[in-house]
């Protein structure tokens, strides 16, 4: 058993871990327009272990944990875009059929993926 002591440290390390994170997300998403899921996932699995026991889902949670923030950050951007009209909404629904066949085909692979194979990627 850990003492309260060491889950105070633990805690504070986590914190301390993922708002390091989160900046270093912020900054790369700003200068290169990615989702920043290159620098949280792998945080997130660095960091997991230390509050839940390891488990093959622990690539998939920190995979779907970083999508779900993307998703948030993606939706609050377009919002903010929208409000200047700097959003072309006749190219998005162009393409908005491209996009839910390419997150479908993400989904069935990632739900067909080992652990493992996804640590890879």
């Amino acid at each position: 058993m850990r003492s309260k002591k060491q889950m105070e440290i633990e805690l504070l390390w986590f914190v301390v871990t993922l708002c390091i994170t989160g900046a270093i997300a912020g900054i790369t998403a700003g200068l290169f327009g990615n989702g920043g899921g290159f620098v949280v996932v792998p945080a997130l699995l660095a960091v997991f272990p230390f509050f839940t026991p390891p488990s093959e889902a622990l690539v998939k949670v920190a995979i779907g944990t970083s999508l779900a923030s993307i998703v948030v950050s993606s939706a609050r951007s377009v919002m903010a875009h929208r409000a200047k009209g700097a959003v072309d909404f006749d190219i998005l629904r162009s393409w908005s059929i491209w996009l839910i066949l390419g997150v479908g085909g993400g989904l069935l692979i990632a739900n067909n993926s080992s652990a493992n194979g996804l640590t890879v990627v």
